[in-house]
């Protein structure tokens, strides 16, 4: 069986939610993680909407 294995994911590598195309998605800590995700790691103490 052949996978097709790519360098970049499409999906939140910290949540696990998929995205619907690589640019949904940021390098962050070496991962490739959401932005809602970012927004978390950048800002910890901001309240989720």
């Amino acid at each position: 069986m052949i996978h097709n294995i790519t360098a970049f994911s499409i999906w939140c590598e910290n949540c696990g939610d998929d995205v619907n195309s690589k640019s949904d998605l940021e390098v962050a800590f070496g991962m490739h993680v959401c932005k809602r995700c970012v927004e978390h790691f950048r800002y910890p103490d901001k309240k989720e909407l």
